[in-house]
């Protein structure tokens, strides 16, 4: 997972591979499959000596090749990946943190084209067509090739909607709230957007979901209660029915800088936002992390196979039974 001394670590739940740990990455934070293949996005290095890279993998899960990608605008101190898409075409999008001093935390955005070569990289933080100095937390990309990225800028949740090429075709800032993040975006089946976050209006940190249009005209929204709660992550089915995964009730812990002792919810919506099924795993309340503020990207994901079926995952505090714990990925698999 995170901290000095960890490796990116690759397992198959169902299939052939074997559980592989390399000692040249901290992390992986992504995985897309192409065809019988896939390839993810790794951390290469440690500490602050951190490279984006992408590494390929055949259809037994033995590495082939790794591509360290510098999509950062001149020097930085360090870069690591948040999250890898794949469009109909097979080009891979790359979203990065980097470090270069003021802010100290910015990111960009890479396409690389179906031979693994860089089309085009984008700096959200530092491009002056970008409302203040967003950071990006993730992305989502659509059929057509549009990429719709959500983060915070100035204290409040943003998002933007660049083009195939690059181009920043709408963006906005929440201005309805004291404070807001905006952690995931989905794009919806009709072309609607869903962000997942969270919204502070003096009172507490608060889950939120909001969907905006494909202008980013506002919609509906889902805000829960103001208990430190956070929507880390959201995904569309193919139906166009959306699952958001939330860490709520949390605890801060000021040493670390993490979010902790947090219940884990699972909720599904209709195309209108009407909560269709919720779900709380493991037993206990207190058992998974929310957002981890010195590491962005490490957080709650969702995904969807072509049956529909819900997987999920989160950062989980496994009882180790001596009264400790210890931290690990943990995922589930959900009826539709």
């Amino acid at each position: 997972l995170s901290g000095v001394g960890s490796n990116a670590r690759f397992a198959r739940a169902d299939g052939g591979w074997v559980d592989t740990v390399f000692d040249d990455a901290g992390f992986a934070s992504d995985i897309v499959r192409q065809g019988s293949a896939s390839v993810s996005a790794i951390s290469l290095g440690f500490g602050v000596e951190q490279t984006s890279a992408l590494r390929y993998f055949d259809a037994s899960g033995n590495a082939t090749s790794t591509v360290a990608l510098q999509g950062a605008p001149g020097p930085s101190v360090a870069n690591y990946p948040l999250g890898l898409e794949q469009d109909g075409e097979g080009r891979l999008y790359l979203l990065s943190s980097y470090t270069s001093g003021d802010p100290v935390l910015s990111s960009f955005l890479m396409r690389l084209g179906s031979d693994g070569e860089p089309d085009w990289s984008r700096d959200v933080t530092g491009s002056p067509q970008t409302d203040g100095e967003p950071f990006a937390y993730d992305f989502d990309v659509s059929p057509d090739g549009r990429v719709a990225v959500a983060g915070v800028s100035s204290g409040q949740g943003w998002i933007a909607i660049y083009d195939a090429d690059g181009g920043l075709l709408e963006q906005s800032v929440a201005g309805d709230f004291s404070q807001s993040f905006f952690y995931d975006v989905a794009w919806g089946r009709s072309g609607e957007l869903v962000v997942g976050g969270t919204s502070n209006d003096g009172d507490g940190w608060a889950r939120l979901l909001r969907q905006y249009s494909d202008d980013l005209t506002p919609g509906w929204e889902d805000v829960g209660g103001a208990d430190a709660s956070f929507t880390q992550a959201v995904g569309a089915d193919h139906l166009g029915r959306l699952v958001s995964v939330s860490t709520e009730a949390c605890d801060f812990n000021a040493d670390i800088v993490v979010f902790e002792s947090c219940r884990l919810v699972v909720r599904k919506y209709d195309a209108d936002g009407v909560v269709l099924w919720q779900e709380q795993p493991e037993g206990g309340d207190q058992e998974f992390n929310g957002p981890v503020l010195t590491l962005p990207g490490f957080k709650a994901d969702v995904e969807f196979d072509r049956f529909g079926y819900v997987y999920f995952s989160a950062q989980h505090n496994f009882q180790v039974g001596d009264g400790s714990s210890r931290s690990e990925w943990w995922m589930q698999k959900h009826h539709p």
